[in-house]
């Protein structure tokens, strides 16, 4: 799994410039990254799937791993489908999250419909990296308070974030979050 941030863009994000700790923000990064993969029930990197699916007698199929780059094949209760030559001509086309066939249906059945294709990020999106280095600064930050929430000192107290995530990182990963298994 490739981290969706690097050590150099989190460090100049955090304003970071001594390298004693870089061990340990990797590993934050590393952790982090994998943690918004699981928050969001997908992967980000580009990847070959292939999954079978139930048919619901429908002409689109969505799929759980996006934006897809290339279907290398579809087939309908084993019969295969050709892509289309054109648009609106017999066989399948997809956009970013889905499949659809032209001149088919995919007919109603338990698991008799197999889609391949490749999906994912080449790069990865510029608030997603920024959601992760946000997270990983908060970590960080905190990486001497564990089990804190506040604390009060002359007079004064200071709370920390104890949620998962700050609001803004959650307004970030829902534009990304697969809510529904497919």
């Amino acid at each position: 799994m490739t981290d969706l941030t690097t050590l150099a863009s989190f460090k100049a994000y955090a304003g970071v410039v001594i390298s004693t700790d870089d061990a340990a923000i990797q590993n934050l990064i590393t952790a982090y990254s994998g943690f918004v993969r699981t928050y969001c029930n997908r992967d980000f990197s580009v990847q070959s799937y292939s999954r079978r699916f139930d048919g619901r007698n429908n002409a689109r199929q969505t799929v759980p791993q996006y934006p897809i780059q290339s279907v290398t094949a579809v087939t309908i209760d084993a019969q295969s489908i050709a892509p289309q030559a054109t648009f609106g001509a017999v066989g399948y086309r997809y956009d970013d999250t889905t499949v659809m066939v032209d001149g088919y249906r995919f007919t109603k059945g338990n698991a008799n419909i197999l889609i391949a294709w490749t999906a994912g990020y080449p790069v990865v999106p510029p608030d997603l990296a920024q959601a992760v280095n946000e997270v990983v600064g908060l970590r960080y930050a905190l990486r001497d308070k564990q089990g804190w929430s506040s604390k009060a000192l002359a007079g004064e107290t200071v709370s920390l974030i104890t949620k998962d995530m700050p609001s803004s990182v959650q307004t970030i990963l829902k534009n990304y979050r697969a809510v529904v298994s497919l």
